[in-house]
């Protein structure tokens, strides 16, 4: 019962706006001010910091800090697999590339 309970509160607490990256350099900054591993999957941030219990080792989370782990997380997990239920609570933001090199193009262009 409280199973179900804390899944209903969940789906009703409110949601934490993204944080929206505008190049790899920031996630890798953030995570070293604040000492967190963070880690990019298909453009997605994640806070892995707490996930200690990793089944591949923590070693892997720390090689992969403020780097794009798309092509890792790929090879060792399943498309419909566990693993992608698990990230949604570690997802802290988003990675927009464009919005950043759109930004560095208007400084270039005045």
């Amino acid at each position: 019962m409280s199973t179900i309970l804390s899944s209903i509160a969940n789906l009703l607490a409110p949601k934490k706006k993204p944080i929206i990256f505008e190049d790899y350099e920031s996630i890798a900054e953030l995570g070293k001010k604040t000492n967190r591993i963070l880690i990019t999957i298909e453009d997605n941030v994640y806070d892995v910091t707490d996930f200690k219990d990793h089944p591949g080792g923590y070693k892997v989370l720390e090689l992969c800090r403020g780097k794009d782990a798309t092509d890792v997380f790929k090879k060792y997990h399943w498309p419909e697999g566990k693993s992608r239920k698990l990230m949604k609570k570690y997802k802290i933001g988003e990675l927009d590339l464009l919005k950043g090199f759109a930004k560095k193009d208007k400084k270039t262009s005045t």
